[in-house]
């Protein structure tokens, strides 16, 4: 009887065992599948979006040459203007913050929204004298 008791319990216990390392394979091949399909998601494409992004060299705002990266910022950015920039007529902008240390002309010609901080140690100059008026969003 204590044989078939020993037998019936090392039965129990490999067969627990099998059921653990089976549970632990099923729970990696589940985290595998779901980084699979994760990873695997297509995603829009974002191109350096929420840095701080200054000036080069005087130029127009909408040219990615006048920036360092080499893109025109976009609404998450921090902008730090350090030479003249030039904001064409007409041209909405938005953006995170803006620090002016050089010069910012046009601005009376443009809807400039800026969502968090905004400093002037430089020159902001308006538009043309037939301008629509300054509306910038602070």
């Amino acid at each position: 009887m204590n044989r078939r008791l020993g037998k019936w319990m090392l039965f129990q216990k490999r067969s627990l065992m099998l059921m653990r390392a089976m549970a632990l394979i099923m729970g990696i091949l589940l985290v595998s599948v779901f980084s699979m399909v994760v990873l695997a998601s297509p995603r829009p494409a974002k191109v350096l979006q929420g840095i701080t992004i200054e000036s080069v060299q005087d130029g127009l705002w909408n040219d990615p040459a006048t920036w360092s990266p080499a893109q025109v910022p976009g609404a998450e950015d921090q902008v730090i203007i350090s030479h003249t920039v030039t904001i064409e007529a007409g041209m909405p902008i938005s953006i995170n913050s803006l620090h002016v240390g050089g010069s910012l002309i046009g601005i009376c010609d443009i809807d400039l929204q800026i969502t968090t901080d905004f400093r002037n140690d430089g020159l902001l100059q308006g538009g043309t004298a037939g301008d629509r008026g300054c509306n910038i969003i602070a």
